[in-house]
């Protein structure tokens, strides 16, 4: 398990290690995690399986994580 304080400490990782999953929150503190979602997509290869977990629960956020390039959204 690692646990990372924002999206750069998240980044910063993504671009020296590999994970087998990523388990996202939407609000970061310097950021979105659907953000986080989305650079993981264009920056990681292979980009391991990512699940939003969040409170939000509207429809256009669950769209827009899906889009984003989430596996699942909890």
């Amino acid at each position: 398990n690692h646990i990372f304080p924002d999206c750069r400490a998240i980044k910063v990782a993504l671009r020296q290690e590999s994970f087998d999953l990523l388990l996202l929150d939407w609000h970061l503190p310097d950021g979105e995690g659907v953000d986080v979602l989305a650079w993981a997509r264009e920056h990681c290869n292979p980009c391991p399986p990512v699940i939003m977990v969040t409170r939000r629960a509207e429809d256009a956020d669950i769209v827009r994580a899906l889009e984003a390039g989430a596996d699942d959204y909890v």
